[in-house]
Order: structure tokens, then sequence, then C-alpha cells
């Protein structure tokens, strides 16, 4: 009789562990990207300023700041925070905020052949590549 209940003791045990287990993991929603234009900055220290406000933000995931085309690349999960939240981060910062392009993929939504070169492609109307 002892046996059987400490058998069931340890199943119960067992099960109670599960559940929490399983409780605690959380799904994961899918991270997209959103390109916010940043109009204002004018150095390294602008750029440092909007990206550690970004990063302060639940579900943002990674930022990339250019300064040389005033554009901040924001992977994110959208089950934690929207672009209006990021755009209003950046608007107390004194800067003015651009359009948003949102994506679903972390892709860029542009081509850039030579992203190096000062206002890349996505200040130029799109065309044929020569």
């Amino acid at each position: 009789m002892k046996k059987a209940l400490l058998g069931a003791g340890a199943i119960v045990a067992l099960a109670i562990v599960g559940l929490v287990w399983l409780s605690s993991e959380k799904a994961e929603s899918a991270v997209v990207t959103a390109d916010i234009m940043v109009n204002g900055m004018s150095c390294q220290n602008c750029v440092d300023k909007v990206m550690a406000t970004l990063h302060e933000l639940s579900g943002v995931k990674a930022v990339e700041v250019r300064l040389e085309n005033g554009l901040a690349t924001v992977k994110y999960d959208p089950a934690l925070v929207t672009v209006p939240a990021m755009q209003a981060g950046i608007s107390k910062l004194g800067y003015e905020v651009g359009k948003a392009g949102a994506s679903s993929t972390p892709e860029k939504a542009h081509d850039c052949e030579d992203e190096a070169a000062a206002g890349c492609c996505s200040s130029k109307s799109p065309g044929p590549k020569t």
C-alpha cells in the first residue's frame, strides 16, 4: 500500500513539474522589420540616442540606425511593440519621424548595389539596374 501511494505521489509531482514547465514556455510571435525615417540626426551621438531609445522598448529585437540616410531599421515582435510606439519614442528625443515601412521578412525593402554610398538607393526613384 505504501509503495502504491509513493508511486502515485511521484506521478502527481511529475505532472505538476510538467505543467509548470509547459506554462513557462511562451509562444514567440514572428519577428518583423520596420524602416523608420528619422530626420534631424547630425552626428553619431544622435544615432546612439535613437538606438538606445528603441532598444529600451519591450519587443525590440535588433536596431540599426544609419546617419547617412536617416533610416532606422528595427526588427521587433508586433505582439509586444508597435511602430507608432517606436515613432513616439524617437519623437520624444526631438527628431522628426517620417513614414515607416513594415515587412514580414527581415530583408530590406529596397535593393541596393552599393549600400556604403551616401544616401543609399532608398532616396532614389526606383528603376532598372544598369
